[in-house]
């Protein structure tokens, strides 16, 4: 699996226990899933070996992170990836900063007060 930020493998350690115990108990088996700001993959990934034969639509924006998801699940036919932002059209511009994808760049000024920290 391919990480975007060196500390993302430490956040995720409980997330495969998190899915089966919380969610995968509360709803069965779906035959669909959409991940709607699927980041790297780490979602879909899991949610595929917990359900293989659920059909998962990834969408995510972010080109950086984009990458990172096509590397991670492109060994898994279930999986569609898409490079696309969900939501109302008009409500908000997509913002991009290289190098931000695990701190989101989606909101410009989510960004600017992280530099404000730096």
């Amino acid at each position: 699996f391919s990480f975007d930020n060196p500390a993302t493998p430490l956040n995720l350690q409980t997330y495969p226990y998190e899915l089966t115990r919380k969610i995968r108990s509360a709803i069965g088996e779906p035959s669909s899933i959409l991940d709607i700001g699927a980041n790297i993959g780490q979602f879909s990934r899991t949610a595929s070996y917990l359900w293989p034969s659920t059909v998962i639509d990834t969408f995510e924006p972010n080109p950086a992170a984009y990458a990172f998801l096509e590397r991670n699940t492109a060994d898994i036919a279930g999986i569609r990836r898409y490079n696309y932002a969900i939501g109302a059209e008009g409500t908000a511009d997509f913002f991009y900063e290289k190098g931000r994808t695990g701190t989101g760049s989606f909101v410009e000024s989510n960004v600017a007060a992280l530099r404000s920290t730096e």
